[in-house]
């Protein structure tokens, strides 16, 4: 593992400081403090030195469990069935992972990943669910539009400028700075 700047000395006050609180996080910020680091920088660095488990029971990354297909699908099926009764993604989240806001953020992203990677798996429950006679809302990714007065810029790799298309890039530039110059005097 690269450990940038990390001597020996931090890394052992790094794991000192975790064992000896109750809260890693508060860990990492004291850390952090200490040695003029980010506190999420310091996280990351912990659970990369602790991924080979060799400094104790202390120093275990605690394991999060998998969505299942089955579990993806319950989940799908409730936030449908409440988005359907008025209530938001984070609000069903929240109330299915009993106001655990770790879980309620792992399963509102996974909704949202679902929804704008794999659509067709929403559209599947969903279909699903009106064959058992619910009426369910589509739900729908919120897409940005552009204003007016901006030009999408074409996708396509474009051949580099020529010497000719740069002098004539410069010139163009000479012309409309001189023509400004008569417009204000």
């Amino acid at each position: 593992m690269k450990t940038t700047n990390w001597n020996k000395n931090e890394i052992a006050q790094l794991l000192k400081l975790v064992e000896n609180s109750s809260n890693r996080y508060t860990a990492f910020i004291t850390h952090a403090k200490i040695f003029n680091r980010k506190p999420n920088s310091v996280r990351n660095f912990y659970y990369q030195l602790i991924k080979d488990n060799t400094y104790g029971a202390k120093h275990i990354a605690s394991k999060t469990a998998k969505f299942t297909a089955t579990t993806t699908n319950n989940l799908i099926k409730e936030i449908l069935l409440a988005t359907t009764r008025g209530q938001s993604v984070r609000n069903t989240c929240l109330t299915l992972s009993n106001n655990n806001p770790q879980l309620m953020l792992r399963m509102q992203n996974k909704y949202r990943n679902i929804l704008s990677k794999k659509p067709e798996q929403i559209e599947k429950v969903k279909q699903s669910l009106t064959a058992q006679g619910y009426i369910v809302n589509t739900p729908k990714l919120k897409t940005v539009a552009l204003p007016n007065n901006i030009i999408k810029l074409p996708t396509q790799k474009q051949p580099p400028l020529t010497d000719q298309d740069l002098a004539n890039l410069f010139m163009g530039i000479i012309k409309l700075v001189k023509n400004n110059e008569k417009e204000i005097k």
